[in-house]
């Protein structure tokens, strides 16, 4: 495996915590600290300016593609709604107690987490259906697996919680890291991967309807912030407090390459938070450093 540094985006002023695909094949969303959302082209490599201002850091972003709905969640517990295909005002939404650390559509509705340590369930116009309070402090992530009609949520009382989305109940802890987990990812069927601020990679098996610890695996030197799988399943990218961004073999959890300054100059010179992969070969990533790098890995 070869990768290459192909352009580094500059333009935030603070560091940037979230990333997603945007409305056209070329273009992607960041939100950061500076309390912007920006927009970005990896064709043109161009900055296509603010999207939207927020009234805090910007910890969460999710696009829905087919409504052309972006979603905001920021600091102080606010949801703001962005109509991409009409100039109307953003709509901003009180929707936690504590900050919004992630969004997640499944089955038709809109789920959130926050500080407060609730998950909320809503409607696509961010109308309010159902909350489940899960702990006394955050809820950092959720996974949803449509198969198997579940969602995963990372928490900072190092557990994860199962979700069922038929019930909305909680039907499983699992509970081996022994701090706050930040990101959970599938990497093959039934399969997911956890990681967080102990650095290291928990690899679980659904089994007669149970998750059973299978692997773990050493990751960074430091919390990992984010793991992403590649549209074709091949890859996992981790991206690490430790500065680097990791990239594995799904089926084998071996690791491929290591992009770190070391190797690349321009690479991160500071925690990288949050990895968007824009196709089989093309990913993007960003942290505390402000700098947004876009990747392409190419087959030796």
């Amino acid at each position: 495996m070869r990768v290459e540094l192909e352009h580094v985006f500059t333009g935030h002023s603070e560091p940037v915590y979230s990333l997603c695909l945007g409305d056209k094949k070329d273009i992607f969303y960041s939100g950061s600290g500076d309390q912007f959302v920006g927009s970005w082209d990896i064709q043109t490599k161009a900055f296509n300016g603010p999207l939207v201002k927020a009234n805090g850091s910007i910890y969460s972003l999710y696009h829905d593609a087919k409504n052309q709905i972006l979603y905001v969640g920021q600091r102080f517990g606010v949801v703001i709604l962005v109509d991409l295909t009409k100039k109307n005002e953003p709509k901003a939404i009180q929707a936690h107690e504590g900050d919004v650390f992630a969004i997640q559509e499944a089955n038709g509705k809109i789920f959130t987490v926050g500080g407060d340590g609730f998950l909320k369930v809503w409607e696509k116009d961010m109308q309010f259906l159902h909350d489940l309070k899960l702990c006394n402090t955050n809820i950092r992530c959720i996974h949803y697996s449509p198969m198997l009609n579940e969602l995963q949520l990372g928490l900072s009382d190092h557990s994860i919680q199962i979700i069922d989305l038929y019930s909305l109940n909680p039907v499983q802890s699992l509970r081996l890291h022994n701090n706050s987990v930040f990101t959970i990812e599938s990497i093959h069927d039934n399969c997911i991967i956890s990681a967080g601020r102990d650095a290291v990679f928990h690899i679980w098996k659904k089994i007669n309807k149970q998750w059973v610890h299978q692997e773990m695996i050493q990751a960074h030197l430091y919390t990992v912030n984010h793991i992403s799988k590649s549209p074709d399943e091949r890859y996992l990218a981790s991206a690490g407090r430790d500065k680097t961004i990791k990239i594995w073999d799904t089926k084998s959890m071996k690791l491929l390459k290591v992009l770190n300054k070391d190797k690349y100059s321009e690479s991160h010179s500071h925690s990288v938070n949050r990895l968007l992969w824009m196709s089989e070969t093309e990913l993007i990533s960003t942290g505390d450093d402000r700098k947004i790098i876009y990747w392409k890995i190419k087959e030796e």
